[in-house]
């Protein structure tokens, strides 16, 4: 029974990496690197070697990354432009985590490995803009009773826009250079491509 029981704790117990961290670094850096504590010793003194040789290859902090695509690592969020972006609620953090993270953060910012994008909290609206000479139909307005139906024109024209105001208003003329008696407003014509 006792000998069942011995299998079975043998069976049950948890894999346990058993590494051994060995920093190569000759200076104040710290490079560390993790072996098998179960390699052999001739092979292990051998990899070290090797690894303190090629000590330059490797990059060890985001500074010596910096020639990398970032496509390779870019993330980007897909936004639709149309909703505003919500900004979400901190989460709390321990003090010392925080100041970590501010550094780390911090590090990969100064090196361009992470960018953080300002997104705008609202865009204007769109204003047409007219330019003198332009030709542009004039939509018409629904409140006349005798175009009623959806096979009835929209707009009418094309007009020229002879001159332009900074506040969206327009001095029409017809093709026969006719001005037309009232000021038109901007958001009721469109251009007219012929």
């Amino acid at each position: 029974m006792q000998r069942l029981l011995d299998i079975e704790a043998q069976i049950i117990q948890p894999h346990q990496e058993r590494v051994e961290t060995i920093n190569i670094s000759q200076g104040k850096e710290i490079k560390e690197i993790s072996i098998d504590t179960l390699t052999n010793n001739d092979i292990r003194q051998r990899l070290m070697n090797l690894l303190k040789e090629y000590i330059d290859v490797f990059g060890w902090s985001y500074h010596d990354m910096s020639g990398l695509d970032p496509k390779i690592v870019e993330h980007i969020l897909p936004l639709k432009e149309e909703f505003r972006p919500i900004k979400q609620k901190l989460r709390r953090v321990k003090l010392e985590w925080s100041h970590k993270i501010k550094e780390e953060v911090q590090k990969q910012i100064d090196v361009a490995f992470l960018i953080v994008p300002h997104y705008p909290e609202w865009l204007a609206n769109i204003v047409p803009c007219s330019i003198v000479g332009d030709l542009v139909l004039k939509k018409l307005l629904p409140s006349q009773k005798d175009r009623i139906g959806k096979w009835m024109p929209n707009c009418e024209g094309p007009y020229m826009v002879k001159r332009d105001f900074s506040r969206g208003a327009l001095i029409l003329t017809n093709m026969d250079g006719k001005e037309l008696i009232h000021l038109i407003n901007a958001n009721v014509v469109k251009k007219y491509y012929a």
